[in-house]
């Protein structure tokens, strides 16, 4: 029998993780899909190598046990430190000017802007029939861009501005 027979058959029996669960996702039935898959791989890797040592190959119900039982066995918080160490990006690449350059901007003064803009709350009030309401402006970036609804903050940088009440 050839090796797609034996995965459709090992698919279909009752320990496909597809067919337990039911949804309507269709991203989530191709994951269980795909892991199912993988689960039917091992199997027969398994049940390969248990042949080649002259072993007797266990089947698929005392293969899925064993596996749930590593799998429980498995202390989670040692495994996502040692994948967190293996995958640090920054350990495995070399500093980049750009990226040096982006840090040193980032470590300013906060609130501040490229060309010494300086973000500061907008001390200005309005005495209305609700009572006393700090007044905001369009923000800058809003007002050019047309984004609807119009978007308003608190801040404002006073060099940009100075006579204009936006």
């Amino acid at each position: 029998m050839g090796g797609v027979d034996v995965h459709d058959q090992l698919r279909m029996q009752r320990y496909s993780v597809q067919l337990c669960y039911k949804t309507r996702k269709y991203y989530k039935t191709l994951f269980l899909g795909l892991l199912d898959m993988a689960l039917v791989n091992a199997f027969i890797v398994y049940r390969y190598n248990k042949k080649v040592n002259n072993k007797r190959p266990p089947k698929h119900s005392v293969f899925m046990e064993e596996l749930m039982v590593q799998l429980l066995a498995v202390d989670s918080d040692k495994v996502f430190t040692e994948i967190e160490q293996a995958t640090s990006a920054r350990d495995r690449t070399a500093a980049s000017p750009a990226r040096s350059e982006a840090r040193q901007q980032m470590s300013g003064p906060e609130g501040a802007v490229d060309d010494g803009h300086q973000l500061e709350e907008n001390p200005d009030t309005i005495d209305g029939v609700q009572g006393v309401k700090r007044r905001q402006r369009s923000c800058k970036v809003c007002a050019l861009f047309k984004v609807k609804p119009r978007k308003f903050t608190k801040y404002f940088c006073p060099e940009c501005s100075a006579g204009n009440k936006r």
